[in-house]
């Protein structure tokens, strides 16, 4: 979230979007960033109480903490920048893991929810920034090629920021879930949807 935080643009008279909140500091940048209003989602209790009490401590007050997941979100209104850190750690199915790193089969679940839910809580113009330890090739992130085929000969831009330095190889995914008893099915799944 550090590295993410220090990429939050100048945010003035925007209604900003942050999807998986935690402790609230990219809602708190894009505040202190001049936006106009901020959402802030999670779906941890714990998280929503740290977020509101870091925005007190920072005296953001155009800040609202709402507990809910981006499949029960909904707004009345479109929003022109969202800022998304999510759970990006593929996990075989059946395995408990921590909910902060729990990217479901493909590591990327949430993030194909945030592509369904777009035309509902984004303008022509909106501006997304997600961060994601996405795996791919040497030159394109999966994350990426997904941006790619949905919005190719669309007007807009995708402004990739490389803060970790490589692109992750997917075999780092698959070592700690080893012994899990749908590992290999799993393995399979993630190969053959080209990870």
């Amino acid at each position: 979230s550090i590295l993410f935080a220090k990429n939050i643009p100048d945010c003035s008279d925007k209604n900003v979007l942050d999807i998986g909140s935690g402790s609230g500091v990219l809602a708190i940048i894009a505040s202190l960033n001049n936006a106009k209003s901020v959402i802030a989602i999670d779906v941890s209790e714990r998280a929503i109480e740290i977020g509101t009490f870091n925005a007190k401590l920072n005296d953001c007050k155009n800040i609202k903490f709402v507990k809910c997941g981006i499949h029960e979100f909904k707004s009345k209104n479109k929003f022109d920048y969202i800022v998304f850190d999510p759970p990006f750690v593929p996990i075989p199915s059946g395995t408990r893991y921590m909910l902060s790193g729990y990217g479901e089969q493909d590591g990327l679940e949430l993030v194909h929810e945030l592509f369904r839910k777009l035309p509902y809580l984004s303008k022509s113009d909106t501006a997304i920034s997600i961060i994601s330890m996405s795996p791919g090739d040497k030159n394109l992130s999966i994350l990426e090629r997904m941006f790619i085929d949905r919005y190719y000969g669309k007007n807009f831009i995708i402004l990739s920021n490389d803060i970790f330095g490589s692109v992750a190889p997917i075999e780092l995914a698959y070592r700690p879930f080893r012994k899990e008893k749908n590992f290999k099915q799993w393995k399979r799944g993630l190969k053959d949807n080209d990870y």
